[in-house]
């Protein structure tokens, strides 16, 4: 889609998503498994791709005994699904059309008697984990998942493990170091990613580098995958944080071969990762680049999303970034899904990275508040970020 800047009536329509997806008709191989045994069913299921993908619809099904079966997403501007109806004695169906371009997290919610269960799909091979478990992913008509997430062989970068003696903590801490496989000569550019083990282990973040520099879309870089101690305080705006990364970029010149101007220095975060990471551009000053997706730049508390006092932090950093908008990077890459319940807040925030001074690109997406959302928006992030692909305009919103 060619890039556009959003307008009043996009922020409108994000606060009236329909309440309930209107059901559709159920395909005809719904019929088919309704008349089989459930043996026959269970290896039916197992046969076809789940949830069922008929022209424009997606059907859920489920197999057992059950007073009630819904799907449960986990994003607070997506309607419900409804009820999954009795099609025959231990199977049930509902069929719904998902929007376009859509990629859909969810578990089956099953009640029976007083006992209820909370799964993922047990028909559905596309999993999607993160700190909590693993959920099932559906897709609407369209989706196409970017060639260079999968698993490939392209050369292998190393992945070193070493300690910093942190002034800012006061005590050793941890940071895995990866190095491209990639031979290039002279010094190389900087990434530090905040919750890097997460980005590791749920957005496979180790085989997107491997591709991405093997397909020079982006320059062979270092990265620094660093991890908190505490999440909730270091990540909200703690001067300490600033101070960590720092002492990291300092370790990464002196003995991992990167560039000393800060120009050639990225910092990547998500949620509230994504406030470390400006938090941190901020207070240093001259970076060349920030990653932000799905920043929690909440402004109030309470709300639909029930944020308790543990944002005070976050909050008052919008404020004084707010009223004093320092330029936190040349290049800014900020995407949140329209989905989650933080869209709201980004859209309100890109315009003071603008008056900033900063080269903003903004996108939003179908999908919510999920590690393989942020995954997604890698490609595009870090060659922003880095400097590789074209420079950004003053701003560009663009919407899938």
């Amino acid at each position: 889609m060619t890039p556009r800047l959003a307008t009043s009536q996009d922020v409108g329509n994000l606060t009236r998503v329909t309440t309930t997806l209107p059901k559709a008709k159920l395909p005809p191989v719904v019929g088919e498994l309704a008349k089989a045994s459930v043996d026959g069913r269970l290896r039916l299921g197992g046969t076809y791709e789940t949830p069922l993908q008929v022209g424009n619809t997606t059907t859920f099904l489920y197999v057992g005994n059950a007073d009630r079966v819904k799907v449960q997403h986990f994003m607070s501007n997506f309607p419900k699904v409804p009820l999954l109806e009795e099609v025959a004695p231990g199977f049930r169906a509902v069929t719904v059309e998902l929007p376009e371009y859509a990629r859909f997290e969810y578990k089956l919610a099953v009640k029976l008697g007083d006992q209820s269960m909370l799964s993922p799909d047990p028909f559905n091979r596309h999993l999607a984990t993160d700190p909590h478990g693993a959920n099932s992913v559906a897709f609407g008509p369209g989706y196409i998942e970017p060639p260079w997430v999968r698993p490939r062989r392209a050369p292998e970068g190393k992945l070193v493990r070493s300690t910093i003696d942190s002034q800012a903590f006061g005590y050793l801490c941890a940071v895995n170091w990866y190095h491209p496989a990639t031979d290039s000569v002279g010094p190389r550019p900087l990434l530090v990613v905040h919750d890097g083990s997460d980005f590791v282990r749920h957005a496979g973040l180790l085989d997107v580098l491997d591709n991405l520099i093997a397909e020079r879309v982006i320059p062979p870089v270092v990265v620094a995958l660093v991890d908190p101690i505490d999440r909730m305080p270091e990540y909200s705006d703690d001067p300490r944080q600033a101070v960590f990364v720092a002492e990291i970029v300092r370790e990464a010149i002196a003995h991992h071969g990167v560039n000393d101007d800060p120009a050639n220095h990225a910092y990547l975060g998500a949620s509230l990762g994504a406030v470390a990471a400006l938090s941190a551009a901020w207070r240093i000053g001259g970076v060349g680049g920030l990653v932000l997706l799905s920043g929690s730049f909440v402004t109030e508390l309470g709300g639909p999303n029930k944020r308790g006092p543990h944002f005070l932090p976050t909050i008052d950093f919008v404020q004084r970034f707010e009223n004093n908008p320092r330029c936190p990077a040349e290049r800014i890459y900020q995407a949140c899904g329209i989905y989650e319940g933080l869209a709201l807040d980004n859209r309100k925030f890109t315009p003071l990275l603008v008056s900033a001074g900063a080269a903003v690109t903004y996108e939003e997406h179908r999908d919510g508040h999920h590690w393989h959302n942020w995954r997604n928006r890698l490609a595009r992030g870090l060659s922003v970020a880095l400097g590789s692909g074209d420079p950004p305009p003053s701003v560009t919103w663009a919407h899938d």
